[in-house]
């Protein structure tokens, strides 16, 4: 093991590994990515491969909780709402899209439930 570069200053509170990403939260909730991009799954806005950590711009608000799929990363906010990047034709929506969403957005289609854990599975 060795420490990753440019990270000695961050708290990290949560890492979560996929099979070819890995993502973690910082002590001020936000959320760092690297690895494979392949379909937007690191959120970066893109779907180019990152080496080392970069944090996820743009988010909403802070971010809880965050797991990664085998194509996809899921995050739950502070206010307990759930977010997706990457391929989500693994996910049970009534509207799949073959298409990269390489950055998060928001899947819940119903406002009235809150999330507060997610896991994933490769």
């Amino acid at each position: 093991p060795r420490q990753a570069a440019g990270l000695s200053e961050i708290t990290v509170t949560s890492v979560v590994c996929g099979p070819q990403h890995t993502a973690f939260i910082s002590g001020a909730r936000d959320l760092y990515t690297c690895g494979a991009g392949w379909f937007g799954r690191l959120g970066q806005g893109d779907t180019a491969n990152r080496y080392f950590f970069e944090r996820v711009g743009g988010m909403p608000e802070p971010v809880a909780n965050v797991a990664c799929g085998g194509y996809q990363t899921f995050i739950t906010s502070q206010s307990l709402d759930l977010w997706l990047c990457g391929r989500d034709i693994c996910v049970c929506e009534e509207t799949h899209i073959l298409s990269p969403t390489p950055a998060f957005r928001n899947i819940q289609d119903r406002p009235l439930f809150k999330v507060k854990s997610v896991a994933a599975g490769p």
